[in-house]
């Protein structure tokens, strides 16, 4: 079993996560910004594939190649699909995870993103009117933004850091719960009820 994160949190450990694909609706470009505002002492790792299509939208790219310019000690790129061990890895790694996507695009759409990471006891950052934020609503965990500035996005990181142990014990928490309605056996069990009526 890995150490708390709680450990990491004031040494040079401490990481906030983008997983999947670089996209507009996950507002890859707001990471971008982020990363060029933040503190040093904030590392980064940003998974940037291609969506399933295989081609980035415009500017993602050029977003891409800007933080591959940028200068930081703890900046980590990913520019593919990685296997299973390594992103449960560097997901684990992560302090923090980034959720922040756009709501109309997420107002009822699920993020495995966020199972996996209240899974390994991580807190998230994400958008208000999106179903994210109704799961941090209702069991903790994270933060919810109604605003996507950098310094709002800064100050949500501060007060996850400055309270670390009760935001990963509430992410630790709330994944349990949401694993036990959003697993394979409890879907078996819906779709059963379901041809019964």
């Amino acid at each position: 079993m890995p150490p708390k994160q709680e450990e990491f949190v004031n040494c040079g450990n401490f990481y906030l996560g983008y997983f999947g694909d670089a996209r507009k609706e996950k507002n890859f470009n707001k990471v971008v910004a982020l990363i060029d505002a933040a503190p040093a002492e904030i590392g980064f790792i940003v998974q940037c594939n291609p969506p399933g299509c295989g081609f980035y939208e415009a500017g993602i790219k050029e977003a891409i190649g800007h933080i591959k310019g940028v200068q930081r000690d703890r900046l980590l790129i990913f520019e593919k699909p990685l296997p299973q061990k390594e992103y449960r890895e560097l997901l684990n790694k992560s302090s923090i995870v980034w959720c922040l996507y756009d709501k109309s695009h997420y107002k009822d759409r699920v993020s495995g993103i966020l199972l996996e990471a209240w899974s390994l006891g991580k807190p998230v950052i994400t958008t208000s009117g999106t179903w994210m934020a109704k799961q941090v609503e209702k069991y903790g965990g994270g933060i919810v933004l109604a605003t996507l500035e950098v310094q709002d996005i800064l100050k949500a990181i501060e007060k996850i850091r400055g309270d670390y142990a009760r935001f990963s014990d509430e992410a630790e928490t709330a994944g349990r719960i949401l694993y036990e309605k959003n697993n394979g056996v409890a879907l078996a069990r819906f779709i059963k009820d379901i041809v019964r009526k």
